[in-house]
């Protein structure tokens, strides 16, 4: 009727380890249904960002530096620009004959067939300013470089 304590112990670790197998079973299986899940979503994305550069006409990730085109359009003039990384550094001059009080810098990125990625401008607030003729000012700023980029169009606005 009562067995002995070597007999109950083996007996019982034996009816735990039986128990646990459907649990450990269900816990691969949750598991393996995570990872594929992870790797369909991994998928997916990828094949976006393969059409949204195909549709730019950007198929294959440029290798070749980012074509920095300055546009005049006003009397204050960006004289240099130049990229690093996502930090744009421009250098502008005054040509307006008097003086400025405030100052827009434009950017825009562009893909091989001219879609606009991005686009934005610093009003200033952190850069100088070359408020008084002839004056020249350099603004550094960050701006979000996408890979498709291929053309970074520069240009300065200003205010009276």
């Amino acid at each position: 009727m009562f067995e002995d304590g070597l007999n109950s112990g083996a007996r019982n670790f034996g009816r735990l380890c039986l128990s646990v197998i459907p649990w450990m079973l269900g816990l691969g299986a949750a598991a393996w249904l995570g990872v594929w899940g992870g790797l369909h979503t991994y998928r997916h994305q990828l094949a976006m960002e393969a059409r949204a550069a195909r549709y730019v006409g950007s198929a294959i990730p440029s290798q070749s530096p980012i074509i920095i085109k300055v546009l005049e359009r006003d009397c204050i003039r960006i004289t240099r620009a130049d990229v690093d990384g996502d930090q744009l550094l421009v250098y502008a001059k005054n040509s307006c004959h008097k003086e400025i009080h405030y100052t827009e810098y434009h950017w825009q990125e562009l893909s091989p067939d001219n879609t606009a990625l991005h686009e934005g401008y610093d009003n200033g607030v952190s850069c100088a300013i070359p408020s008084q003729p002839e004056d020249a000012a350099e603004c550094r700023f960050r701006i979000p470089i996408d890979e498709r980029t291929t053309i970074l169009r520069v240009w300065m606005e200003r205010s009276d």
